[in-house]
């Protein structure tokens, strides 16, 4: 399964925004108190992989100068409901010249391989009235939480890369599956095969995929804009293989023979064209299930 290497050439990417379709869960304080100059720190206040079925996250947020203690109101939209407390009930409260204060989710029943969503956005009252010409202010922030999988041993497989060499290859790379389901991962295969950043390698995520026991056939797992299925960093540059449904079958597929899988997909360089296609083996040597 040797790559034929060509360019599709750098073109314009199309970025699609995700939605999260939420159901509003309004949960602000009958009153209307507000401050001048609050701000969440930024867009994306925090996304949050944990081990366990719960956990607490802390949302920070600031005014531009200090003042009189004062509450603020705020509202949530949540994409799942019966997972998010608000423990502050839909007030964040300044104490005297305190410039910070924060707003503390609980999220709870969270189950293994799901992420769940939750937007806060100030009242109007306090979105109008902030002064966001001498300071900058973001209204509203996203916090993202999900449960991984327990993962153990599945196995181990031979590497072998067609986009960045003619075929390097390593052996022994570790293969995990989630308990319980029929998802699997090759742990950093390029950081196993090249190295790390240090040494001239990658940063580099695990390929994840969905084995299907009927026909041995595998199915890429996908993230983010682009459908991305493997990020590598090599201290300058991000590239990920992508898999833009517009382009499967033709750029973006898998080969298989028995244990053999051929990935063919697209790539990116830090944001910018399609490029490929770029392309990767695996031979699942030990522990594969399939018949």
């Amino acid at each position: 399964m040797k790559l034929q290497k060509y360019i599709l050439g750098a073109v314009v990417a199309i970025m699609s925004t995700m939605f999260v379709s939420c159901d509003k869960d309004n949960i602000a304080a009958t009153y209307s108190p507000y401050t001048d100059n609050v701000s969440f720190m930024s867009e994306e206040a925090a996304s949050i992989l944990t081990k366990d079925a719960s956990c607490e996250i802390p949302v920070r947020v600031v005014r531009a100068t200090k003042g009189t203690a004062c509450e603020v109101k705020y509202s949530i939209e949540v994409s799942k409901d019966g997972i998010f407390t608000d423990l502050n009930n839909g007030v964040v409260s300044f104490k005297e010249d305190e410039t910070a204060a924060y707003i503390n989710l609980k999220a709870d029943n969270l189950y293994p391989g799901e992420t769940y969503e939750a937007i806060i956005t100030f009242s109007n009252e306090v979105i109008a009235k902030a002064d966001t010409l001498l300071n900058s202010s973001f209204v509203s922030t996203s916090v993202v939480v999900g449960r991984d999988f327990v993962w153990e041993k599945a196995g181990t497989c031979t590497f072998v890369d067609y986009t960045f060499s003619d075929g390097a290859e390593t052996d022994g790379v570790e293969i995990e599956n989630a308990v319980g389901t029929n998802q699997y991962r090759i742990v950093a295969p390029y950081t196993n095969l090249f190295g790390t950043i240090d040494d001239g390698g990658f940063d580099c995520s695990d390929f994840k995929f969905t084995f299907n026991p009927e026909d041995n056939s595998i199915e890429p797992m996908m993230t983010g804009d682009y459908n991305v299925i493997l990020d590598l960093d090599d201290g300058g540059d991000v590239y990920q293989f992508v898999w833009p449904a517009k382009y499967i079958p033709d750029h973006c597929y898998v080969e298989q023979e028995g244990n053999d899988y051929y990935i063919s997909a697209l790539g990116i360089i830090s944001d910018e064209g399609y490029y490929g296609p770029w392309g990767f083996e695996f031979v699942w040597d030990e522990g594969w299930p399939g018949k």
